[in-house]
Protein backbone atom coordinates (compact mmCIF):
# COMPACT_ATOMS: atom_id res chain seq x y z
CA UNK A 1 0.00 0.00 0.00
CA UNK A 2 1.50 3.55 -0.65
CA UNK A 3 1.86 5.85 1.94
CA UNK A 4 0.07 8.42 0.94
CA UNK A 5 -3.16 5.52 1.03
CA UNK A 6 -2.63 5.11 4.46
CA UNK A 7 -2.39 9.06 4.98
CA UNK A 8 -6.11 9.09 3.57
CA UNK A 9 -7.02 6.42 6.13
CA UNK A 10 -5.48 7.91 9.37
CA UNK A 11 -6.98 10.99 8.00
CA UNK A 12 -10.40 10.08 7.48
CA UNK A 13 -10.53 7.90 10.96
CA UNK A 14 -9.43 11.27 12.83
CA UNK A 15 -12.22 13.03 10.98
CA UNK A 16 -14.83 10.23 12.04
CA UNK A 17 -13.74 10.85 15.35
CA UNK A 18 -14.26 14.81 14.84
CA UNK A 19 -10.70 15.48 15.49
CA UNK A 20 -10.31 19.19 14.91
CA UNK A 21 -8.19 21.17 11.95
CA UNK A 22 -6.74 17.81 10.31
CA UNK A 23 -3.33 19.17 7.87
CA UNK A 24 -1.58 16.92 6.13
CA UNK A 25 1.82 18.29 5.56
CA UNK A 26 4.06 16.63 2.31
CA UNK A 27 7.39 16.38 4.00
CA UNK A 28 9.78 14.83 1.47
CA UNK A 29 11.15 17.64 0.23
CA UNK A 30 11.91 19.09 3.53
CA UNK A 31 13.23 16.50 5.63
CA UNK A 32 14.44 12.64 5.94
CA UNK A 33 12.74 12.12 8.99
CA UNK A 34 9.26 11.41 7.36
CA UNK A 35 7.62 11.53 4.23
CA UNK A 36 3.98 12.71 5.84
CA UNK A 37 2.83 14.44 8.84
CA UNK A 38 -0.53 14.38 9.85
CA UNK A 39 -1.33 16.70 12.27
CA UNK A 40 -4.41 17.35 14.26
CA UNK A 41 -6.45 18.38 17.35
CA UNK A 42 -8.91 17.98 19.77
CA UNK A 43 -9.69 19.60 23.58
CA UNK A 44 -9.52 17.26 25.97
CA UNK A 45 -6.41 14.83 27.24
CA UNK A 46 -8.95 12.06 26.84
CA UNK A 47 -9.92 13.10 23.40
CA UNK A 48 -6.57 13.10 22.08
CA UNK A 49 -5.90 9.52 23.58
CA UNK A 50 -8.94 8.22 22.16
CA UNK A 51 -7.82 9.30 19.07
CA UNK A 52 -4.05 7.74 19.12
CA UNK A 53 -6.36 4.72 20.20
CA UNK A 54 -8.91 4.42 17.36
CA UNK A 55 -6.07 5.48 14.88
CA UNK A 56 -3.52 2.78 15.84
CA UNK A 57 -6.42 0.33 16.31
CA UNK A 58 -7.43 1.18 12.51
CA UNK A 59 -4.19 1.05 11.07
CA UNK A 60 -3.38 -2.58 13.25
CA UNK A 61 -6.94 -4.15 12.39
CA UNK A 62 -7.47 -3.18 8.42
CA UNK A 63 -3.35 -2.26 7.43
CA UNK A 64 -1.49 -4.83 9.61
CA UNK A 65 0.31 -1.87 10.54
CA UNK A 66 1.82 -1.35 14.32
CA UNK A 67 2.75 2.24 14.92
CA UNK A 68 5.39 2.98 17.65
CA UNK A 69 3.33 5.34 19.77
CA UNK A 70 5.05 8.53 21.94
CA UNK A 71 3.53 10.76 24.58
CA UNK A 72 0.67 8.49 25.70
CA UNK A 73 1.59 9.11 29.68
CA UNK A 74 0.45 13.14 29.14
CA UNK A 75 -1.52 12.78 26.57
CA UNK A 76 -1.47 16.64 25.53
CA UNK A 77 0.64 15.77 22.14
CA UNK A 78 0.70 11.99 20.79
CA UNK A 79 2.62 11.01 18.10
CA UNK A 80 2.02 8.13 15.97
CA UNK A 81 4.80 6.24 14.28
CA UNK A 82 4.33 4.80 11.03
CA UNK A 83 7.06 4.58 9.42
CA UNK A 84 7.39 7.31 6.72
CA UNK A 85 4.60 8.83 8.31
CA UNK A 86 3.88 10.61 11.46
CA UNK A 87 0.64 11.44 13.15
CA UNK A 88 0.75 13.95 15.22
CA UNK A 89 -2.60 14.32 17.87
CA UNK A 90 -2.58 17.67 20.00
CA UNK A 91 -4.21 18.89 22.41
CA UNK A 92 -5.49 22.11 21.43
CA UNK A 93 -3.77 24.11 24.01
CA UNK A 94 -0.28 22.06 22.87
CA UNK A 95 -1.14 22.41 19.55
CA UNK A 96 -1.20 26.32 19.52
CA UNK A 97 1.91 26.75 21.81
CA UNK A 98 4.13 24.71 19.77
CA UNK A 99 2.85 25.93 16.30
CA UNK A 100 4.06 22.79 14.12
CA UNK A 101 2.94 24.02 11.34
CA UNK A 102 4.86 26.97 11.22
CA UNK A 103 8.15 25.37 11.68
CA UNK A 104 7.27 23.08 8.85
CA UNK A 105 6.09 26.60 6.57
CA UNK A 106 8.02 25.15 3.46
CA UNK A 107 5.91 21.89 3.60
CA UNK A 108 3.08 21.56 1.02
CA UNK A 109 0.17 21.02 2.49
CA UNK A 110 -1.94 18.51 0.74
CA UNK A 111 -5.50 18.45 0.29
CA UNK A 112 -7.45 15.42 0.83
CA UNK A 113 -10.40 14.08 -0.60
CA UNK A 114 -12.58 11.26 -1.19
Amino acid sequence: MKSLDIVKTIYFELFERKAEDIIVLDMRKVSVIADYFVLSSINSVRGVKSLSDFTSKKLKDELNIHPKIEGLREGRWIILDVGDIFVHIFHSETREYFQLESLWKDAKNISIKK
